[in-house]
């Protein structure tokens, strides 16, 4: 089972920084002091990471987590400047969600975020033939679209829920700086 939710894990992780960061390989580099997290254009303030949630560094993401007991993943990522995000929040949540099969939507709400409207999505689906829950937020700022998932397996979907919108709340995206 272990080895089953490890490789669900890394294909969870695969297909949604595949889908969150188009061009990954022209990402800028990451930088994170715990607090403050910067990637080319966009400089967000997250302080309220959980101590208990391992980093992963992964190609392409902006930040990926594993939380304890590594049953979950989450993952923040985001991008600046790309014309082809000037898309509703519908379509940019759809894109996190190629690659899953038998999807069921169980919730669908937009909601007030770091001064924005902001869509969350509550989705079960298969990712590669094992069912997954997904928690996503994507919002559009400052010409930036940053978009949260938290993934695991059904049934688990309480858990980390208060670390989870702790980590949401949390969240500031700064302007970008004059230049």
């Amino acid at each position: 089972m272990q080895g089953l939710l490890r490789g669900a894990v890394g294909a969870a992780c695969a297909a949604v920084v595949a889908l969150s960061a188009p061009g990954c390989k022209s990402q800028p580099r990451t930088q994170w002091d715990g607090r403050v997290v910067t990637r080319g254009e966009l400089v967000a303030d997250l302080p309220s990471v959980p101590a208990s949630w391992s980093r992963l560094q992964m190609e392409g993401a902006m930040l990926a987590f594993r939380t304890p007991e590594e049953r979950q993943l989450v993952l923040v990522n985001g991008r600046c400047g790309l014309a082809n995000d000037d898309v509703p929040l519908v379509s940019l949540t759809q894109q996190l969600l190629m690659g899953t099969t038998n999807r069921a939507t169980l919730r669908e709400e937009r909601t007030p975020f770091d001064g924005r409207e902001a869509l969350r999505s509550f989705v079960v689906a298969k990712l590669d033939g094992v069912p997954r829950f997904f928690d996503m937020l994507v919002v559009k700022k400052n010409g930036c679209v940053v978009d949260f998932v938290r993934t695991g397996p059904p049934g688990d979907e309480h858990n980390g829920q208060e670390s989870f919108d702790a980590l949401l709340a949390s969240f500031h995206l700064r302007a970008p700086e004059a230049p």
